[in-house]
């Protein structure tokens, strides 16, 4: 069994769950579906309701919190942008004024313009339902590399009759997702060994380190892609295979179904209420 993207990122393995013994289809119509429903969430209470779903879904594979507190630490700066683009670039006026601080008062013969720190119940609201559409995204994410590995992805698509090109490529896409994470890990590892350290850097100068890994990176990257085209090549798989052997069979059940019946329902719910029906 393939180790999960998300194993390899953070070195935290979670611990086989019911969610993990599913059927890598009705994995990936979890994810969809979370997906598609941060698109219909449009008030608090669905931002709510898909921020506990997605939460409790978290939960119970078995995902800690350590584990997620480097993607936390991403959300408050994603949440920082929100509050400063509703509060001083589109302020966005309500019934409760919290906050009305002017900053600058501009008079032109065209009028006046003021730049203000405006706080509304409205612009609060926005910067919540914005803020969890991004926390929602993280924890699709997370659940998505924590679930679902490239083995089990073949397996799974060869068992509904997926075409091998497709299987196979969706599966390298996760490889290389790991590919890419273990090379990252050794080229900082060596840029600290030669005493770069990019905890005590600036902004500036991270943003400078990172640009010039970008070209170790970007060579380990060519490396990898021949030294799996070689691993392909010598393990007789083929872009046009004439017959495949199947040594793995995984069988698509009726809780599958069930699970997967349910989550086809979740956007086709959070839809309904955004347009007032439910």
């Amino acid at each position: 069994m393939g180790t999960q993207v998300f194993h390899t990122l953070l070195g935290i393995c979670a611990k086989p769950t019911w969610i993990h013994r599913l059927h890598v289809v009705t994995k990936l119509v979890i994810v969809m579906s979370l997906s598609i429903s941060v698109i219909m969430v449009g008030d608090v209470f669905s931002a709510i309701a898909l921020l506990l779903l997605s939460g409790t879904l978290l939960y119970l594979s078995h995902v800690t919190l350590g584990a997620l507190r480097k993607y936390v630490l991403v959300f408050i700066g994603i949440l920082q942008l929100i509050a400063l683009s509703y509060t001083l670039i589109t302020p966005l006026p309500g019934r409760y004024v919290l906050v009305d601080v002017e900053l600058l008062r501009v008079v032109a013969e065209r009028g006046v313009f003021v730049w203000r720190i405006l706080i509304t119940d409205e612009s609060l609201k926005y910067i919540f339902i914005l803020g969890s559409k991004f926390l929602v995204m993280i924890f699709t994410a997370v659940l998505l590399l924590n679930i679902v590995n490239e083995r089990e992805l073949i397996w799974g698509l060869r068992s509904i009759k997926c075409p091998y090109v497709v299987a196979v490529a969706l599966a390298l896409v996760f490889r290389g997702i790991s590919l890419f994470i273990n090379d990252f890990f050794v080229v900082r590892d060596a840029i600290s060994l030669r005493g770069l350290s990019l905890e005590e850097a600036s902004l500036p100068g991270k943003l400078r380190t990172y640009f010039y890994m970008l070209i170790p990176l970007f060579v380990l990257m060519i490396r990898r892609s021949y030294e799996v085209s070689l691993a392909l090549e010598a393990r007789g798989l083929r872009i046009r295979p004439g017959k495949v052997s199947t040594y793995y069979r995984m069988t698509f059940t009726m809780r599958d179904l069930a699970v997967s019946m349910v989550f086809v329902l979740v956007p086709v719910l959070f839809y309904l209420h955004l347009i007032g029906f439910v």
